[in-house]
């Protein structure tokens, strides 16, 4: 085998190099666990955020004055985080003020359920009937409706309604109004966005889209990057029954009109479902900044330990002795450690990813993976190119240590500081921090708007690696062993 592979092949598989690797998959695998595990106050997410049981449903009231009953109509579908449909017993229970109402059925995904009240509860509402009019009385207001049919919608009646299934509950606080029904939203955010137009219609959409309402219509979808309209969608709704669909889903949407009759909304748009960009941002706010301060002194530590210290201690001089020159044993050895910090960063998002689909089935798109690896490696490759120039510049490895330690203590804590203490120099951190490009991968992740010139950072951070690489290949061949 040439030396200069052996070299190679010898500072790739170095103890500190695995190490490194190893200790990434257990921060990563810690960290993002914790968030699923603690349910801690700062955590982003709960268990009922990702138990693998949603629901989207509708509720509807009735009075009927010929026998003076009640009635609450409960229907509704079980899926699981795939949009699959659950199989089981479901029980659903209705709590008004302290009584408990249970009902329980076999269902394969979707449920219909009916409450019968003897009568209309008191004191909360009032009926009479008089002159074929309907009073409709509380203690703060008195309403009056005609009575065309034998159904009368109730005015303001609270319940409180719990769906269980497979053991696991979800409640929601309904108030039935006058002139709509009510819905339920019950799933475990592994959904893009939720809307309700005029209670009469329900939307979740998570890969597949489920529609449900009360009444025929056409719902209108349009999806927007900003205010620009990325894509539109049409879909036919029939009164009383689950539509599924799938949409060609446009990633680059931030927000989302439905628009249902003469109702429209406007809603967030989740392009990695709402429980998927949670996670993301605990990626970004908590993940991100920790392993910016915890990951670099190794990564100093790496590029000590294969080039500095040996230089210092005379152990490159012996392997310069062989067929191997000073430009191959530095490029080897840099190239070596930068392998080793592309493989960290890929697993560390890897494990990240793999943990959040382990708990929640939540998945991302790879380009998610790919420019969070490449974020994360070009930061870290910043301190190796760094402590590779002060190696090649100083034989005694202290200055290595002394010069990229000052580096990283500015950077990780005065460049920071500038945004907030002159905001308009804040360019600088933007352009100058190591691996600022990050704040584009983020922006461009989340579809956010940047001032920042993306080409000017990526200029700043591609300088940042390649002048001090070259840099120290010329000083290191320039300079005795």
């Amino acid at each position: 085998m040439h030396p200069a592979i052996y070299d190679f092949k010898r500072s790739f598989l170095r103890i500190s190099a695995l190490l490194i690797i190893a200790l990434v998959t257990t921060i990563s695998t810690y960290l993002t666990a914790s968030v699923f595990i603690s349910n801690a106050n700062t955590a982003f997410v709960y268990k009922s955020d990702y138990y693998d049981i949603n629901m989207i449903g509708l509720t509807d009231t009735h009075y009927y004055p010929s026998n003076n009953s009640f009635v609450i109509q409960i229907e509704g579908y079980l899926f699981n985080n795939q949009g699959n449909p659950i199989s089981g017993v479901v029980k659903v229970v209705v709590v008004h003020n302290t009584t408990h109402i249970v009902k329980e059925a076999d269902v394969n995904g979707f449920f219909n359920i009916t409450f019968v009240f003897p009568n209309l509860p008191s004191p909360y509402i009032q009926v009479t009937s008089t002159n074929s009019s309907i009073y409709v009385t509380n203690t703060n207001s008195s309403i009056i409706y005609y009575q065309p049919a034998e159904v009368i919608r109730i005015l303001a009646l609270s319940y409180n309604i719990s769906v269980i299934s497979n053991g696991y509950t979800r409640s929601q606080f309904e108030l039935f109004l006058s002139n709509s029904t009510g819905s339920i939203m019950l799933t475990s955010n592994a959904y893009y966005s939720e809307s309700s137009l005029a209670s009469e219609i329900v939307f979740v959409q998570f890969g597949k889209t489920l529609i449900l309402s009360r009444v025929n219509g056409t719902l209108h979808i349009i999806y927007y990057n900003n205010k620009t309209v990325v894509g539109r969608y049409n879909v036919p709704v029939i009164a009383n029954r689950l539509e599924m669909i799938n949409l060609n889903l446009p990633l680059r949407a931030n927000n989302e009109t439905l628009i249902f009759g003469n109702m429209s909304t406007s809603v967030v748009y989740y392009p990695y479902t709402e429980l998927g960009s949670s996670l993301i941002n605990y990626y970004y706010y908590n993940v991100f900044p920790l392993i910016t301060f915890l990951f670099p002194p190794f990564v100093i530590y790496l590029a000590y330990s294969s080039f500095s210290k040996p230089r210092d201690n005379g152990a490159l001089e012996f392997i310069l002795s062989r067929p191997v020159t000073k430009d191959e044993l530095y490029i080897n050895r840099f190239t070596a450690n930068s392998l080793t910090i592309a493989l960290a960063s890929l697993i560390f998002v890897l494990a990240f990813i793999g943990t959040v689909y382990y708990y929640s089935q939540i998945t991302f798109p790879f380009f998610v993976v790919i420019l969070n690896s490449v974020g994360l490696f070009i930061l870290l490759s910043t301190y190796l190119s760094l402590a590779y120039l002060v190696g090649a510049l100083f034989k005694s490895s202290n200055w290595t240590i002394l010069i990229t330690t000052l580096a990283y203590l500015i950077n990780s804590y005065i460049l920071p500081l500038i945004p907030f203490v002159k905001p308009n120099l804040s360019f600088i951190t933007y352009y100058m921090g190591f691996g600022s490009v990050n704040y584009f991968i983020r922006h461009y992740i989340f579809m956010e708007a940047t001032k920042y010139d993306p080409m000017i950072s990526t200029f700043a951070f591609v300088g940042w690696i390649v002048i001090p690489f070259l840099l120290g290949v010329i000083a290191f061949r320039k300079r005795d062993i």
